[in-house]
């Protein structure tokens, strides 16, 4: 159970909602390769699980996920791996990046307020409306 001093400090969003940086941090932290750094490479080029292959691509192939167009706009990701766990994106990597998040860390992903705020500095767009 989250206590009412981790609420005040967090914000609680549904996984499949969770875009850009927030994605990528959710990613970091599913895959338990979390810490204050998780989001920068060794060569200072920021980590982008989300729109760049070459960072998030290998989740594809690792957890065997597989893609269906739902509509002209949305795109399904699932995995025999995860069972039941579905992540829709607007492309494969959002999709592929949202299911492994869902199937790590649940249906809703608790992102930290500092992380919130950090993005609203830099108007960094962090959920899908």
């Amino acid at each position: 159970m989250v206590s009412r001093a981790q609420r005040a400090c967090s914000m609680i969003i549904k996984t499949q909602h969770v875009t850009g940086r927030a994605l990528d941090w959710a990613v970091a932290l599913a895959t338990g390769r979390w810490s204050r750094s998780c989001l920068v490479r060794n060569d200072g080029i920021p980590l982008e699980y989300s729109c760049r292959w070459e960072d998030g691509g290998y989740l594809i192939d690792e957890y065997k996920m597989e893609f269906n167009w739902l509509d002209d706009r949305d795109l399904k990701a699932t995995s025999k791996l995860f069972g039941e766990k579905q992540g829709i994106g607007l492309d494969h990597l959002e999709a592929a990046c949202r299911l492994f998040v869902a199937a790590r860390l649940g249906d809703e992903v608790d992102i930290a307020d500092d992380l919130v705020r950090w993005l609203r500095e830099k108007s960094m767009p962090f959920l899908r409306r």
